[in-house]
This record gives C-alpha cells, sequence and structure tokens, in this order.
C-alpha cells in the first residue's frame, strides 16, 4: 500500500512541475466566431486568446456581420501567432458595415514583443472605402480605458487617397494585450461606390523565452517534498 501511495505522490510532482507556468485553455482551432465569443479561452503555442467579443452594425439596408458567418482561423506555431478572420464583408453605394472586435492576447512564456495588421481581400469603387483602426492596451484592460497600462494604435485604409493595407508596431515586451479593432466599409454617396473585404489578420511575435526560474525552483521544492514523503512511506 505505500509503494501504491508513494508513486501516486511521485506522479502528481511530476505532472504539476510539467504543467507549471502554462495556460490551461486548449488548443485554437478554426471555428465561426461565435464559437469564440467570452468565456472561451484558448491557445497557441504560450500565448492565450481570451474575451472575444463582436459587434456588428450597418445602415442603408446592408445586413450586419454577424459572428457565426466570421471563420476564425488560428495562424499555428512557430511564431509569429495570431489569427486570420475571415468573412463576406460588402458595402454598396450609400451603405456601410462597421464591426468591433475584441479579445485579449497573454503570454505565458516569452513576452510579446509586436503586432501587425492586415487587411486582405480588399477593394473599392469610385469614392467607397475600406478601414480598420486598432486600439491596443498593454498590461491592462479597455474595461477601464486603460487607465493604468499603455495605448498603441495601428490602422489600415483603402480608398481613393489611402492605400495602406498593413501596418506594424514594436514595443518592448508585454506580459498581455487588450485588442479592440473597428473595421469600416463604406460604399461612398456618389452612387456607383462600393467596397469589399474578406480578411483581417493579425499576428504577434516574441522574444526569447525568459529563463524560469519560479518553475525550477518550484520544481526543486516539490521533488524535496516527494523525498520527504517518500522517506516517511517507507518507514
Amino acid at each position: 500500500m505505500n509503494h501504491l501511495l508513494q508513486s501516486k505522490v511521485l506522479m502528481l510532482v511530476v505532472c504539476v512541475i510539467l504543467l507549471a507556468g502554462v495556460g490551461f485553455a486548449g488548443p485554437c482551432t478554426m471555428a465561426p466566431l461565435s464559437t469564440y465569443l467570452s468565456p472561451f479561452s484558448c491557445d497557441i503555442g504560450d500565448k492565450t486568446f481570451s474575451n472575444f467579443s463582436w459587434s456588428p452594425s450597418s445602415s442603408g439596408g446592408a445586413p450586419p456581420i454577424l459572428a457565426s458567418a466570421v471563420t476564425v482561423n488560428p495562424i499555428l506555431p512557430p511564431p509569429p501567432y495570431g489569427f486570420l478572420f475571415t468573412f463576406a464583408g460588402f458595402a454598396a453605394a450609400n451603405q456601410t458595415q462597421d464591426e468591433l472586435l475584441g479579445y485579449t492576447v497573454t503570454a505565458h512564456g516569452a513576452l510579446i514583443t509586436d503586432a501587425s495588421l492586415t487587411m486582405f481581400g480588399a477593394g473599392f469603387f469610385g469614392d467607397g472605402s475600406v478601414s480598420i483602426f486598432e486600439d491596443l492596451c498593454s498590461n491592462d484592460y479597455w474595461s477601464d480605458g486603460c487607465a493604468h497600462g499603455t495605448i498603441m494604435h495601428l490602422s489600415t485604409c483603402l480608398s481613393s487617397g489611402c492605400n495602406k493595407i498593413t501596418d506594424h508596431i514594436d514595443f518592448s515586451g508585454e506580459q498581455f494585450i487588450d485588442v479592440r479593432k473597428n473595421i469600416e466599409l463604406n460604399g461612398g454617396t456618389n452612387g456607383s461606390g462600393s467596397a469589399f473585404l474578406s480578411g483581417v489578420q493579425e499576428l504577434y511575435s516574441q522574444g526569447t523565452t525568459p529563463e524560469p526560474s519560479s518553475i525550477l525552483l518550484f520544481g526543486g521544492g516539490a521533488l524535496a517534498l516527494a523525498g520527504v514523503l517518500r522517506r516517511k512511506l517507507n518507514h
């Protein structure tokens, strides 16, 4: 009986050491955005993505883009990590589609060192336009206006006066970033304009993984505890 209990204790210690510092969410998979909405969370590598939100609106008779009509495509390891969100966005003349997308990315190992935003399958006619305005809050949340964090911005646009389909920002290593982006399609007002968009991609790079000293210390303590328990069981 003592040997059986001893084996169980040792197995528990090993499992705790292996899981120390690792997120407990499941892997991110390709699925409708409606599946990802809070309280859902998932992992890509050592990054956890959570707090997903989607608020669509439209005008002029354009249908709103529902979360169930958006496909989330995870960008899997190796880094950079992130997502490609695909959907059929279209605004004819005198129409608009406007979507607010949000989520949080948290690093459990290597810190986040940059972010890049890219639009795919975008175009316009006449005075139509496509634009994405993104706000990033590092080490705080937008729920309190990022009062204790650092605010950064990314943007893309495609129109007769703008041709910027990607943007990028570097920063010192961040533990977590709260993201919100406003996706806008405007068909213009001259009667012959339109705008379309089929994908929005966001990627995050990382630095080298810091020395996991806390895990090493915890592991050493756990092994020491296992040794004490083993000696007691043997007596």
